[in-house]
């Protein structure tokens, strides 16, 4: 089963990671739409940076981020994956 996930936003989230300091994995037939990673600084809890990684996840990025993988992670939104038609869904435009 797969979920919609939209209009999600994570602000100020300041703290360690162990594994990837983002992972947003979302669906390649319903993707993640509307979501925005603002003023997130996380450090690594051992040595060595990681990668953050999206899947299919759409929106916007706004610092300070840290680390700077963070900012490139989401795919812009474009307009063309705004809307998932669905009964009985709820959709933030």
């Amino acid at each position: 089963m797969e979920v919609a996930i939209s209009c999600v936003k994570y602000d100020r989230i300041i703290g360690t990671y162990t594994s990837q300091p983002v992972h947003l994995a979302c669906s390649n037939a319903i993707p993640c739409t509307n979501v925005d990673l603002i003023d997130i600084q996380l450090k690594p809890s051992f040595r060595g940076f990681h990668q953050a990684m999206c899947w299919h996840s759409y929106g916007n990025s706004q610092g300070p981020l840290f680390p700077s993988s963070i900012d490139s992670c989401l795919l812009r939104d474009r307009g063309y994956v705004k809307r998932i038609a669905r009964y009985r869904e709820h959709v933030c435009l």
